[in-house]
């Protein structure tokens, strides 16, 4: 097997030299594409050659916006499901998915696919085979209706959290009531931007900066009652001065107003996503996840142009982020949904 690791790490240094990432790009070069899926396959199996290695070799392309291939598509849809533990908590994030799409049937509002989950469900038809939480994206007059219905609700809740640190941000999550059922679904919201549009970027960065040192500067600050690190849960009324913050920068975007653009909130974890018109994302295409058909944006492609070319190995390929949180609630996780008769 050493031999073939380096014959494999040869043939990436030189199908990445300029000129055979031109050959790569023509149709002989995509013949070449697809006859080094199918060894990778095989060597996957046969040698226990890791998959990110091999495939690494298979999605050389020179313009990052081009269609994947029919095999490139077919590689991520049968990439191996996994088993175990993470088998267990995607189960579980189902369960609340199921829950959230009925909930928000219900009450006429919409959620989207969202950073990892959108592109499990463009690459894979469901779940990223290692990730381990589900996202969504929300419009905040949709939330504000999620969050109160949900005051009355005997089994589910909005949990708020802040990021304790240098890049903080306050973050939404639909759990259940049952603490020790610990899955969840990452709500991101997002904002009408009723401004001309050339002066987005300007006025985001700058609120956004003025946000994070306004936290930093804070003084009093409550302690926070963290449940993960540098994670802290969200209480309206004892970080009333910290919601204040959010809300001054808010208004200074004035956010509330109706508007062609939308964008990102500024109180999301940061990561670039880009103003958008609003029928850019809504009512957007249909997508298969898993079981369910869901809303996925109207231009996925520029709503996911933050993430480079997503039909790469990405460099944590296999690593489930949030793994730590959830081994020590496994069992009562499997044994909740058994209980719920949730099977799916």
């Amino acid at each position: 097997m050493g031999v073939n690791i380096k014959l494999l790490n040869l043939a990436h240094l030189i199908l990445n030299t300029p000129f055979f990432k031109k050959v790569i790009c023509s149709k002989v070069g995509q013949v070449i594409l697809d006859s080094l899926l199918i060894l990778s396959r095989k060597q996957t199996v046969k040698r226990g050659v890791p998959p990110h290695y091999l495939t690494s070799l298979i999605f050389i392309k020179e313009d990052s916006t081009k269609v994947p291939t029919k095999l490139q598509r077919e590689y991520w849809q049968q990439y191996p499901k996994p088993l175990g533990s993470l088998k267990i908590i995607h189960r579980g994030n189902m369960f609340l998915l199921d829950e959230l799409k009925q909930i928000v049937d219900r009450l006429g509002i919409t959620f989207w696919l969202h950073g990892g989950s959108l592109i499990g469900a463009l690459r894979h038809n469901g779940f990223i085979p290692w990730d381990d939480d589900v996202d969504v994206g929300m419009f905040r007059e949709d939330f504000d209706k999620l969050v109160e219905y949900l005051r009355h609700d005997s089994e589910f809740k909005i949990r708020a959290a802040y990021h304790d640190d240098l890049n903080f941000s306050i973050g939404y999550q639909f759990k259940t009531k049952d603490d020790g059922f610990c899955c969840f679904i990452d709500i991101f919201l997002f904002d009408y931007f009723p401004h001309n549009p050339s002066v987005f970027d300007e006025l985001f960065s700058k609120q956004r900066k003025m946000m994070v040192d306004d936290f930093i500067n804070l003084k009093n600050k409550p302690d926070p009652d963290y449940y993960s690190r540098h994670f802290a849960v969200f209480d309206s009324e004892r970080d009333e001065a910290i919601g204040s913050i959010v809300r001054n920068h808010l208004e200074s975007i004035s956010y509330s107003g109706v508007s062609d653009y939308v964008y990102y909130s500024i109180e999301n974890y940061p990561f670039p996503y880009p103003l958008m018109r609003k029928e850019e994302i809504l009512p957007g295409i249909k997508v298969q996840f898993e079981h369910l058909t869901l809303t996925a944006p109207a231009n996925c492609q520029k709503y996911l142009c933050g993430y480079g070319d997503y039909w790469s190995p990405p460099n944590d390929m296999g690593v489930s982020p949030h793994i730590g949180y959830y081994l020590p609630h496994i069992e009562y996780i499997d044994e909740y949904l058994k209980g719920r008769g949730y099977n799916e």
